[in-house]
Parts: C-alpha cells; sequence; structure tokens
C-alpha cells in the first residue's frame, strides 16, 4: 500500500530503512515491503545463519578429529566407544573399594616421605661426622658390598674431629 510522506517525523517512525530515508528527503512515494517479501527476507537470512552455523560445526569437527588423531584416536566413534568401556570398567568396580585404594596409595606416599626424611636425615649427620661409604665409587644402581668382619663405612680422621 502506497504512502505518501509528509511529515517527517511520523515517516521515521515508520520506516526504517535507507529507501524510506530518502524518500522522506525528496517527497517521493514510498511503499512498504509486503509481507510475503518480509518472510521471503527473513527466510533467507535464515538460511544463511544455518548455514554459517553448519560450517563452523564442520570445522569444529575437523580440529576435533585432528586433535584425536594426535593421541591415536581414529576419531569420535572411537573415542565414544572408549568412553563406554571405561565407563562400564568403573562400573564394576565399588566406590568403596576405590575409597580404600585411594586411602591405601595415601598412606603408602606418607611412609615414602617419611622414609625419604630419614634417609636425608642420615646423609647429613654421616656428612657432619665425616663418616664415609667404602667405594663410593660405585654405580648409583649398585650396593657395596661387606666383607665378612668389615664395616662399609669409614671415619674420616683427616676431618679434624
Amino acid at each position: 500500500m502506497p504512502v505518501r510522506l509528509v511529515k517527517q517525523s511520523a515517516a521515521r517512525k515508520k520506516f526504517s530503512s535507507a529507501a524510506a530515508a530518502r524518500a522522506l528527503w525528496t517527497g517521493a512515494t514510498v511503499s512498504r515491503p509486503s509481507r510475503a517479501t518480509e518472510r521471503n527476507t527473513k527466510s533467507m537470512q535464515d538460511d544463511e545463519a544455518f548455514r554459517r552455523e553448519a560450517d563452523e560445526l564442520v570445522r569444529l569437527y575437523g580440529e576435533l578429529v585432528r586433535r584425536l588423531s594426535n593421541r591415536g584416536i581414529r576419531g569420535v566413534d572411537e573415542l565414544v566407544a572408549m568412553h563406554q568401556q571405561v565407563r562400564a570398567a568403573v562400573d564394576t568396580i565399588a566406590g568403596q573399594e576405590i575409597d580404600a585404594a585411594l586411602l591405601q596409595i595415601a598412606t603408602l606416599l606418607d611412609r615414602l616421605r617419611l622414609i625419604a626424611r630419614a634417609l636425608a636425615t642420615l646423609s647429613e649427620m654421616r656428612q657432619a661426622l665425616g663418616i664415609t661409604v667404602d667405594g663410593e665409587e660405585f654405580a648409583e644402581d649398585e650396593e657395596p658390598t661387606v666383607g665378612a668382619g668389615t664395616s662399609p663405612y669409614r671415619f674420616d680422621s683427616t676431618r679434624g674431629h
């Protein structure tokens, strides 16, 4: 339906397009787009938005497959299968068993820390007293041997004790 623009304020309220603004200044007749045209335009915009989102999803999927393949997984299907296997395996273990194992691990770690501290203290004491182990040149992975009636420890009398 053609509309003759007479008042500037009314035209600004009714039309927001560039064509309506030009008509306002020139005094030309402007017709509103039909509802079908508006729907087609909206539909085209929706289609374009859909295509952009689909393209983005394809790019994301490609990146995901690339990252998985860097870790030795051959795709999303294999990842889902692995997830199901892990889930099934975890479901066969009772929560109490897991808690007990975690407690045992924590206890063992605490003991190892205590042993490490005790060994460090003994090493410091040995150095302070000047006590050395015969054959300190032995390889780190082998223990010094002790002959019958001999001690692997020797007092270093040159230290002035």
